[in-house]
C-alpha cells in the first residue's frame, strides 16, 4: 500500500493544525506555502496575498530559488538535499519545502517520506510535511535538509520549495517569492531487501529514444502476470496509462506514440503485481 494509510492519516493532520500554524509566521513559514500543486483536498498557498511577504505574484523578482539534489533516490535510505535562494540587494533570506508523489487513485499529491532538519538552529519542521528556516536561519540564504524515503516508496518524488528574499525593512509586504522544484526518480535497482526476490521481469530502455513520432518499449515477462504500462512527467503525474492484460512468459513490445505529449523528458513505468521498474525517455519535437 506504499504507506499510503500512514500517510493519509498525516494528511489529515496537516489539515487540522493548517490553520494554527497559517496563523503564524513566527520562526518561519507558514505551512502549505511551497507552491506544491494544488488539489481538492489541500491547498497549497505560496504566499498569494499582500500579507505575506510580497504582491501576491511568485517568481516576479530578479533572483530564484535552487535545489541542489540527486536524480534518484534509494526506497528506504536517507538523502540530503540543499535549498538556496539568491537576489542581489537582498539582506534576509527564507525557504519552505515538501516531498510529493501523486496518487494515482485520490485527488491529491501524497506527502512522502519524512522530512528532517541538517541544523536544527537554523532550519525547523512544520507538521512533519514542511521544513522551514527559523528565525537563526534568516541571516544566510542556503540550508541543508534530510529526506527519508519509505522503504517501499517507487514512485518519482518531487521536492516543493518555495523561497523568500527580503529587504530587511521589517514589513513583509515588498520581499519577493519564488518557487521551484526537483524531480528524483527511485533507483530500484540497489534498493535491498532482506528476502530478495527473483525479478518477475526485464525491461530494456525505449528505442528510438529520444523519439519524435513514436518507440518500442521491449520487455520479457518471467512467468505470466497482469501488465500495465504508466508514463510520468517530470512532476510526477501520470500522463498515459496502458492496460496490457495477462501476457503469458517470455518476450513482448509495445509502440507508444508520442501524441498528446509536449517535448521534454517523461519517465515510463512497467509493473506487474509483484515488481515494477522505472526508465527514462525523451519527446523531441
Amino acid at each position: 500500500m506504499r504507506g499510503k494509510g500512514v500517510l493519509l492519516i498525516l494528511l489529515v493532520a496537516s489539515l487540522v493544525l493548517y490553520p494554527l500554524v497559517a496563523s503564524s509566521n513566527i520562526g518561519g513559514a507558514r505551512g502549505s506555502s511551497t507552491g506544491a500543486p494544488i488539489t481538492s483536498l489541500f491547498n497549497e498557498q505560496t504566499c498569494t496575498t499582500t500579507d505575506c511577504h510580497d504582491d501576491g505574484t511568485a517568481n516576479t523578482g530578479s533572483g530564484q530559488v535552487l535545489i541542489e539534489a540527486p536524480v534518484q533516490y534509494t526506497p528506504g535510505e536517507t538523502v540530503t538535499f540543499k535549498v538556496r535562494v539568491e537576489e542581489d540587494g537582498r539582506s534576509t533570506f527564507g525557504f519552505q519545502v515538501a516531498v510529493k508523489a501523486v496518487n494515482d487513485t485520490m485527488d491529491f499529491h501524497d506527502h512522502v517520506g519524512m522530512l528532517e532538519v541538517v541544523d536544527p538552529t537554523v532550519t525547523r519542521v512544520i507538521v512533519q510535511n514542511y521544513v522551514t528556516h527559523t528565525e537563526d536561519g534568516l541571516a544566510q540564504n542556503e540550508w541543508q535538509v534530510r529526506w527519508t524515503a519509505p522503504s517501499d516508496e517507487t514512485r518519482p518524488v518531487t521536492i516543493y520549495a518555495a523561497g523568500n528574499a527580503a529587504n530587511g525593512d521589517g514589513e513583509e509586504t515588498g520581499d519577493n517569492i519564488y518557487t521551484t522544484n526537483w524531480t528524483m526518480t527511485a533507483d530500484v535497482s540497489t534498493a535491498s531487501d532482506e528476502t530478495p526476490t527473483p525479478s518477475a521481469f526485464t525491461l530494456e530502455r525505449a528505442f528510438p529514444n529520444p523519439f519524435t513520432t513514436f518507440t518500442t518499449i521491449r520487455y520479457a515477462l518471467h512467468q505470466p502476470a497482469p501488465v500495465t504500462l504508466s508514463v510520468y512527467d517530470v512532476l510526477g503525474r501520470r500522463v498515459r496509462l496502458l492496460e496490457l492484460g495477462t501476457q503469458a512468459a517470455g518476450s513482448h513490445e509495445v509502440y507508444l506514440g508520442a501524441e498528446g505529449l509536449s517535448a521534454g523528458l517523461y519517465l515510463y513505468e512497467l509493473h506487474t503485481p509483484t515488481a515494477r521498474e522505472t526508465r527514462p525517455m525523451m519527446v523531441m519535437r
